[in-house]
């Protein structure tokens, strides 16, 4: 199983996150991810949900999380 790793600073509302390093890059070539797609993401020392992929380009992926 994959799962995004989220970190506080990685939200940009209460239920958005955007990631623009590494796991951009690996959601990209590894996961093959595009917009609507799902990911397992998790919050470091915390819960694990779901991520729903709402944006996605070659600088920034951003998803609405539960």
């Amino acid at each position: 199983m994959n799962l995004i790793l989220l970190t506080e600073k990685d939200f940009i509302a209460p239920d958005r996150v955007r990631l623009t390093d590494r796991r951009l890059r690996h959601a990209q070539d590894i996961l093959k991810a595009k917009a609507g797609d799902s990911l397992v993401v998790g919050m470091e020392n915390g819960l694990m949900g779901k991520g729903v992929i709402t944006g996605l380009d070659k600088t920034c992926l951003e998803m609405d999380v539960a």
